[in-house]
């Protein structure tokens, strides 16, 4: 369907501003071109896709949880017709923003709580899912190659960056659970270049 010129400038503005935020003072702005699309713009722009590109511009800046507040509020509009169901994006956003946020126990557990629900609401997680499981990890090479061995056994293909993901981490690890070595670096390394030749070390 074909937007007003209104509509399709606001839509505009809201994609600019979610696509390069990358500071919390951005938020307020951002969440403020949301409510005006939903507002005005109801009946051209599917709510879902408004409530989503809120929901990225706090996984943009690793604002888990503004992202649990957005997804709520997805669910709780004062305007029902402002309401919509959250998709797999949905929860996979507020994974990728506790995991791009700082680096504590509390927010590997909020990865992994979303992690669970998104299977709970029936959807399978995606690429991009265990991306954000592998990003909180933080150092911990168990809790990566646990995810790695989770992701392939759920049939999800893994790309160049799951294995750079990981090679991250192993570089601040002293052992590895998987290789049982003091190289899991060369190991994980190796394995990469084996399934991408033309990835670089």
């Amino acid at each position: 369907r074909s937007l007003s010129e209104a509509a399709q400038y606001y839509w505009n503005q809201f994609k600019f501003f979610t696509e390069s935020a990358r500071h919390v003072q951005t938020e307020p702005g951002i969440r403020a071109l949301r409510d005006e699309l939903l507002r005005r713009f109801n009946d051209q722009i599917h709510p879902r896709h408004v409530h989503n590109m809120y929901l990225q511009a706090c996984a943009n800046i690793g604002l888990g949880h503004m992202a649990e507040n957005g997804f709520l509020y997805m669910l709780n509009c004062p305007d029902s017709k402002n309401r919509a169901l959250p998709n797999l994006r949905s929860h996979r956003l507020i994974m990728e923003a506790f995991a791009r946020g700082d680096v504590t126990a509390s927010s590997r557990a909020k990865v992994e709580e979303w992690y669970h629900r998104l299977i709970r609401r029936g959807f399978r997680p995606d690429l991009n899912a265990y991306h954000a499981l592998l990003c909180s990890a933080h150092g911990k090479l168990a809790d990566a190659e646990r995810w790695q061995k989770k992701m392939e056994d759920d049939g999800v293909r893994p790309e160049r960056e799951t294995f750079d993901l990981i090679i991250d981490i192993a570089k601040n690890a002293e052992t590895s659970a998987v290789t049982m070595s003091k190289s899991p670096v060369d190991f994980w390394i190796k394995k990469r270049n084996i399934l991408f030749p033309t990835a670089v070390s």
